[in-house]
Formats: structure tokens, C-alpha cells, sequence
């Protein structure tokens, strides 16, 4: 279940006097610095939309505004914190091009990079998980 609170709300670029914005999308607070946002749509069918960042995202159906939602069965392997999401693009022969290719392996990379120390620092990290 998703509570805002001051970690995941952010200001829309360009506008520090503006409400602040959920980036996990449960939307705009209503009244300045209470954190207090509507949560996420209501859905009874899923929908393709497009995201703040002007990602394609998938949308499932959703009966609670503060469920966040994701795949039971990775939940259930991984038994541990994920953040999935699913990247769609929409290329007219089925095949993704270059630049969504790259766009995709950005955004991985740069996820997974976030906080890192140094690349020695990351590189003895990653040896290790491979050598254990």
C-alpha cells in the first residue's frame, strides 16, 4: 500500500511554488505540504496511457486507490522489494529501433547505478555476487 509522505513527493520542474506531484502517481496533493494526494485512478478495465515521463505504461485494473500494483507470481519468487514495470513501445513493424533500445538500456542502467560509489567500489560488488 502507497502512503505519500515527503520522499516521494516532488515539485513539477521549473515550479517550486506549485503543489507538490506523487512520482509514484498518486497524484497532486491537495493542500501544500500535507502530502496528502487522492491516490491512484480507479480502473475497471486495463488501459496502455502514457506516463508523466512520456513512457506507454500499462494499467491494470485497480479497486483501491493506495494498492500499488504488481505481479503477484514475481512477488512471490523474488520474495523480497521489486519495483517492476512493464516498458511498452509501440514500433509500426514490431521490431524496436535503435533509439528505443537505448532509451530502455538507459533507464536500467541508470536505476541500477543510482547510489553507487565508485565503478572499482560497484565492480568488487558485482565480483563478489558472481564469485559467491
Amino acid at each position: 500500500m502507497h502512503t505519500c509522505s515527503s520522499y516521494c513527493m516532488r515539485h513539477p520542474k521549473g515550479k517550486k511554488n506549485k503543489q507538490r506531484i506523487c512520482r509514484a502517481g498518486a497524484g497532486e496533493e491537495q493542500n501544500k505540504d500535507l502530502c496528502d494526494t487522492p491516490g491512484f485512478p480507479l480502473r475497471t478495465e486495463p488501459t496502455i496511457d502514457f506516463d508523466n515521463r512520456g513512457f506507454y505504461r500499462l494499467h491494470m485494473p485497480r479497486n483501491n486507490l493506495r494498492l500499488v500494483q504488481s505481479p503477484l507470481h514475481v512477488l512471490r519468487g523474488w520474495r523480497g522489494n521489486c519495483d517492476f514495470t512493464v516498458l511498452l513501445y509501440a514500433s509500426p513493424d514490431g521490431k524496436p529501433n535503435a533509439e528505443e533500445i537505448s532509451r530502455t538500456t538507459d533507464y536500467i542502467v541508470g536505476y541500477q547505478c543510482k547510489g553507487a560509489e565508485t565503478a572499482q567500489v560497484e565492480r568488487a560488488v558485482l565480483r563478489d555476487y558472481i564469485l559467491k
